[in-house]
């Protein structure tokens, strides 16, 4: 009876990871059609990531729905494949962590050995969700100025977050959307790493080397974001790519370079 209990446990735990995992990656999805707008069931969808060169394939339904989540912040270039129909890519769909989008892809009757190649901006508009926030991007993160280099100060920048503090926690000010203070949620690459009853940050917080990007959810957050009030920051870390890359820099903090004190 205790080994049914432990081994229904476990399998609990780990379906919550895999739930967990997802928070902060971003997903894909949507119609595939032919010119007259009839869906076309059994194409192969892949995603490549341009960065990686790493692609996720599926394929679209009965119905001509495909869908890709799971997927890391990044450009992707969409390949759609099917017997009868010309080779579809579209080039430079942009996905940002937390992005849920919808991306409709039309396919031209021809030889498969044709390709047609689309680019065309990725709609910024969220529609399959009330969700909003902000994303604080990579570029921001490496250079704005930040005192203490914590890369979760820059959670300030988003409209509806305040407080003098860098970060939540118990003993903090920083609010977001008028929740609790001690009541924001942080998660990185899908794992929340508040602790205990103070429901602070714990100093593993990844650098801002380490960051990829990270946005700040304020308002119609979905079930997967539980036992919090206000809001949740996702954090997602940076990962490899195809070509080199570093960072060097230099972090003098004395109190020789402080201003005088003239009281």
């Amino acid at each position: 009876m205790w080994s049914k209990a432990l081994a229904l446990g476990s399998l609990l735990s780990v379906s919550a990871c895999i739930l967990s995992a997802q928070t902060g990656q971003a997903s894909l999805n949507g119609l595939v059609k032919d010119p007259t707008g009839a869906v076309i069931p059994g194409v192969v969808v892949s995603a490549v990531n341009q960065a990686t060169n790493v692609p996720r394939s599926t394929v679209s339904n009965n119905e001509g729905i495909y869908s890709l989540p799971g997927l890391l912040p990044g450009t992707y270039r969409l390949n759609a494949t099917f017997a009868g129909f010309r080779t579809l890519n579209r080039e430079g769909v942009e996905l940002r962590v937390g992005d849920r989008i919808s991306v409709d892809l039309v396919m031209e009757v021809g030889q498969q050995a044709e390709a047609v190649s689309v680019t065309a901006e990725t709609p910024l508009l969220r529609i399959d969700d009330a969700q909003t926030g902000l994303v604080i991007d990579n570029r921001r993160i490496q250079e704005l100025p930040q005192y203490n280099r914590n890369p979760l100060a820059f959670a300030l920048l988003t409209p509806n977050v305040n407080g003098t503090q860098e970060q939540a926690g118990h003993d903090t000010d920083l609010r977001i959307n008028g929740g609790r203070t001690a009541q924001a949620e942080y998660f990185v690459d899908g794992v929340p790493v508040t602790t205990g009853y103070a429901h602070d940050i714990p100093p593993s917080v990844p650098s801002m080397e380490a960051i990829g990007e990270f946005k700040v959810l304020t308002n119609g957050l979905s079930a997967e974001y539980g036992r919090l009030s206000g809001g949740a920051i996702t954090v997602v870390t940076r990962s490899g790519g195809n070509q080199f890359h570093g960072s060097a820099y230099e972090f003098l903090r004395n109190d020789k370079l402080n201003a005088n004190d003239w009281s």
